[in-house]
């Protein structure tokens, strides 16, 4: 039997099985001997077990720029910030008609 080759929060391509159309997923870790639990991009479960064949795993691009590094929110940090720049945008809009209109 095929040891779990796969790691927790490793990327994975879905090639086999109905959840072949999401394509990609994220490992969240083995679910017994010949499985593994994954989170499928796209899909309306949480997680799914998937066998080890209908997976492979996706080889981790390498960026140009090294000197970058990778940001990780979770999704109330990503609402935030998203609720924040939208206030922003509505503050500088505000502040251009106010300009347009001290300036005619």
């Amino acid at each position: 039997m095929k040891s779990n080759r796969f790691n927790v929060g490793d990327a994975v391509a879905i090639v086999a099985g109905q959840c072949k159309k999401c394509g990609r997923g994220t490992c969240l870790g083995p679910a017994g001997l010949v499985s593994a639990s994954v989170r499928v991009n796209g899909d309306t479960r949480d997680k799914r077990s998937l066998r080890l064949s209908s997976i492979k795993a996706l080889k981790k691009e390498v960026d140009a720029h090294d000197d970058d590094e990778a940001v990780a929110l979770t999704k109330a940090e990503c609402v935030s910030l998203l609720e924040d720049i939208s206030h922003l945008s509505d503050s500088l809009n505000k502040l251009q008609l106010k300009v347009e209109k001290t300036g005619k």
